[in-house]
């Protein structure tokens, strides 16, 4: 039976992703980045930018399911995120905001939870407050319960969060456990720094910070990263 051209260029491509690992995973990644932008720059119109705050720093940036339920669409759709909304010709009801305004959205309905919900949602909320300062306490810089970073001014508290120094949060939250587990893997980490004495190994970051940091390895508040670098990259 004599194979069909498909049948071969499927076998070419399996083929040249086992020789080439490292030119395929850049491929990718350059691929992906080209996407984010093309969807990032629909869904603000043109400009780059956060439509709370106004901030342009594309690794800062992030798509937002206006009326909420983020989680559980990105789970429902089984694909990557950025291509279902190409493949669905950009539908309405997205916006683009920073890691740090889209955070500060989630954190205000858990405080309309934690004042005037039910009796467990604000104790869940005070005891959730509670760790966090006590941690934001410990680990200060010069001082302050702000983000560490170099050029950020950030200091309110319902941007920050801790982040591990070595950029190994991913191994080390697998290591415990915690990687695979439902709810707010935040807390059990937090929760985990606590019941083991505070390790050096953290510090503090807002979420635009510790997004960058994390996703690129490096922050623009210490690099002005070029947009036309970060799509060639």
């Amino acid at each position: 039976m004599v194979s069909t051209g498909k049948g071969n260029r499927t076998e070419q491509r399996r083929r040249y992703k086992k020789k080439y690992p490292e030119k395929v995973k850049k491929y990718k990644k350059r691929s992906y980045a080209k996407l984010r932008f093309e969807i990032l720059t629909h869904y603000s119109e043109g400009t780059l930018k956060c439509k709370s705050c106004q901030d342009s720093h594309i690794e800062f940036l992030e798509i937002d399911h206006i009326n909420g339920g983020g989680n559980k669409h990105k789970e429902e759709i089984k694909t990557l995120f950025y291509v279902w909304l190409k493949r669905n010709n950009f539908p309405e009801g997205y916006q683009v905001l920073c890691s740090n305004c889209n955070m500060k959205k989630v954190k205000d309905i858990s405080k309309s939870k934690g004042v005037g919900g039910t009796i467990e949602q604000q104790k869940y909320y005070k005891r959730n407050l509670s760790l966090r300062q006590d941690l934001f306490s410990h680990y200060m810089t010069d001082g302050k319960m702000k983000c560490s970073c170099p050029g950020c001014s950030v200091d309110d508290p319902d941007l920050l969060c801790m982040d591990h120094k070595n950029n190994d949060g991913a191994e080390h939250r697998e290591s415990l456990g915690i990687k695979n587990k439902k709810g707010n893997k935040g807390n059990l980490m937090y929760m985990w720094i606590k019941r083991n004495n505070y390790p050096p190994d953290f510090r503090i970051l807002c979420f635009n910070c510790n997004k960058s940091l994390g996703g690129y390895g490096y922050c623009p508040h210490e690099n002005n990263f070029s947009i036309f670098k970060f799509l060639k990259n």
